[in-house]
């Protein structure tokens, strides 16, 4: 059975670094802001096809967006005699482009694979200082 291992939210700045979010603190709300989410799925079964997507919800649970089922593609096709070889896993990482974020609260991300829920990941969002007003 497959399952999140692991799951950040985080920026990354023009060198590459990641800095992990445990808010996201815009300068304007309403506003539109970018970040990513790194995490990793493991226990699919070799074998067996996955599609995975993801649903990102306002703190209302009004849907901001939804992403296409996406096939997974399996490595291997059959068993081996290593346990190892019965399962495998990926890393993703995503990046959320110039999210709408119509207010402050809780945001929340839920990633599916198959039509199931593997998990839901919430990431509060607070306005920013007034820096740059």
């Amino acid at each position: 059975m497959e399952y999140i291992s692991s799951f950040m939210y985080c920026t990354i700045d023009a060198q590459g670094d990641r800095e992990i979010l445990s808010s996201i603190t815009p300068d304007y709300i309403p506003g539109n802001y970018s970040f990513n989410a790194h995490f990793s799925v493991v226990g699919f079964e070799v074998g067996k096809d996955y599609l995975l997507k993801l649903d990102f919800k306002g703190p209302t649970g009004n849907q901001i967006f939804s992403t296409e089922e996406q096939r997974l593609d399996n490595p291997n096709r059959e068993e081996g005699e290593n346990p190892m070889d019965r399962q495998w896993g990926i890393k993703i990482n995503f990046e959320y482009k110039n999210v709408p974020l119509e207010k402050e609260g809780l945001y929340i991300t839920t990633v599916y694979s198959n039509n199931e829920s593997l998990g839901s990941f919430a990431i509060p969002v607070f306005k920013g200082g007034d820096k740059n007003e």
